[in-house]
């Protein structure tokens, strides 16, 4: 077969749009198959784990239950702890831990689950480790009063 026979067959060329019968094109297609599938995850998100729907409580109850008994403090605020939570709402944790518990593994651990609960919620987590003692030592630390003022204490 010549190159010139190639360039007359009737199959689809550079430049040219694929369309449906409805005379959408590929591009249409995909961008109403994102935006579906968008409001279903978004609706969806967090019904069928079986855990609260508050993205706060959900990881307060987590992080009570893998590290209770050396969490001091737990102050859930930012955007996602308000009523009017708006769609792009983002959760800070301040978490103070007994001094004898202050280590990485346990750090790592507590910000890999605000991860998982972001992810499972569509909400940005951030989860800020400090030794339990600063909550009293440092109250005019602008993190530790922003916590206080606008959050909601689990521990």
């Amino acid at each position: 077969m010549a190159i010139n026979d190639l360039a007359m067959t009737d199959g689809p060329r550079p430049g040219d749009r694929d369309r449906d019968a409805d005379g959408r094109s590929s591009r249409d297609r995909n961008q109403v198959t994102r935006s579906g599938s968008d409001r279903v995850s978004s609706v969806g998100a967090g019904s069928n784990s079986g855990s609260p729907p508050d993205p706060a409580a959900a990881f307060a109850r987590q992080a009570q239950t893998q590290h209770g008994d050396v969490i001091e403090r737990l102050v859930a605020f930012g955007d996602a702890v308000q009523n009017d939570r708006p769609i792009h709402a983002s959760l800070e944790f301040l978490v103070g831990l007994a001094d004898d518990a202050l280590d990485d593994e346990i750090e790592r651990q507590l910000e890999s689950l605000g991860e998982s609960i972001g992810i499972e919620h569509g909400t940005v987590v951030s989860v800020y480790v400090i030794p339990a003692k600063r909550f009293d030592s440092q109250p005019n630390h602008p993190l530790i009063q922003q916590a206080l003022a606008e959050g909601q204490t689990y521990v």
